[in-house]
């Protein structure tokens, strides 16, 4: 499920005649001060660009360098011509390491406009964008699968996407989850806990995706035992909201409830999966899950890679006011964290839609 909050690229082509040729700079700016500049020439290689990025204390831009580079790999004809240089905007207001995938929805901006401004109206299928970002973002060193991508690409506004990694490229179908036609909501809300996956892949998230790729050789029953567990609980998550959406045809206000329940149910048992199999859970998200479940959530689970950063969770819709109140004194007040920051944490969202470009008179593209 794709939420409200975005990264926004704004981005351009400035050009200078030159015999060589080819686009051969980039320049990255942000909106956020925090964030420095860079600007990079494409004609160096990629892993000194990346070293040039750490130096200057610029990692955020690997992700729109990722964006590009994708592009290029992609359609190097796009690359050719006279000389460019391609200039990045780059603003948004999804908080970056809380496991909300900031860093995905950075590189599907940047490659979905790097295309708009190199090819103008041929731009990639969704499909082939969401494939093509999946294997860019890899350059920065985590191991993804492609559903963060896959989502920032194909989503669409009210509905959740159901995602099937089978095939390449993957296949997509909508899954109406619940909303307030149901009186329920989700509400979103951050540990405080940082979850760089680039900062800590090879000791963290890319060993959990080599473990559970040689589960079945190295007998790594725990491990093996979530992913095929979580995969039960997608489907019956999926089934769950399919019934759910034939009682609200039909009026069934207690079986809608019911529903919910088993919902929630759902989400609960894939957090203990999560912490207990997969153990990519940590206190401060445990204890946040408790906090939900205690304040009166139908359900809650972590969301992201883990580690840290955000959890999700079921709320009925008149109760998100004492909801939010009950969190923001049981966990933030606790360690210490001041109450507009904690409100600043917390947020509802329907399933919003994915990327999309816009032109300068504000039509869609």
């Amino acid at each position: 499920m794709a939420i409200e909050q975005s990264v926004f690229v704004a981005f351009g082509v400035e050009s200078e005649r030159s015999s060589s040729g080819g686009v051969k700079s980039l320049s990255v700016a942000n909106a956020k001060p925090q964030y420095k500049c860079v600007t990079l020439s494409l004609e160096t290689e990629e892993h000194e660009n990346m070293q040039i990025l750490e130096q200057a204390s610029a990692t955020w831009a690997k992700y729109v360098l990722c964006g590009v580079l994708g592009v290029r790999d992609a359609h190097p004809e796009t690359f050719e011509g006279e000389e460019k240089e391609l200039q990045i905007l780059v603003d948004g207001d999804i908080p970056a390491g809380c496991g909300l995938s900031s860093s995905s929805a950075l590189v599907v901006a940047t490659a979905l406009a790097s295309s708009s401004a190199l090819r103008g109206q041929e731009v990639l299928s969704r499909v082939e964008m969401a494939e093509l970002c999946r294997r860019a973002e890899h350059r920065v060193g985590t191991m993804g699968g492609g559903m963060d991508q896959a989502v920032s690409c194909l989503a669409r506004r009210g509905v959740a996407l159901h995602l099937d990694f089978s095939s390449v490229p993957a296949r997509s179908s909508p899954v109406c989850v619940p909303d307030n036609t149901v009186g329920v909501t989700f509400v979103v809300a951050n540990s405080f806990v940082v979850a760089e996956k680039a900062v800590d892949a090879a000791t963290r998230f890319n060993k959990r995706v080599a473990v559970i790729t040689s589960a079945a050789s190295l007998k790594l029953q725990q491990r093996a035992l979530h992913v095929w567990s979580e995969a039960e609980r997608v489907k019956t998550f999926r089934a769950i909201c399919a019934s759910m959406a034939l009682d609200v045809e039909k009026q069934q206000p207690s079986s809608i409830q019911k529903q919910l329940q088993n919902l929630g149910k759902v989400m609960i048992a894939s957090h203990f999966s999560c912490r207990i199999l997969y153990e990519c859970s940590c206190p401060e998200l445990d204890a946040l899950v408790d906090a939900a479940i205690s304040a009166g959530a139908l359900g809650a689970r972590l969301t992201g890679a883990g580690w840290g950063g955000c959890i999700v969770a079921l709320v009925n819709k008149p109760d998100v006011a004492s909801f939010i109140k009950q969190i923001e004194v049981s966990y933030y007040r606790e360690r210490g964290i001041a109450s507009v920051e904690a409100t600043n944490a917390m947020f509802e969202s329907i399933p919003a839609s994915g990327a999309d470009i816009f032109v300068r008179n504000g039509a869609e593209v």
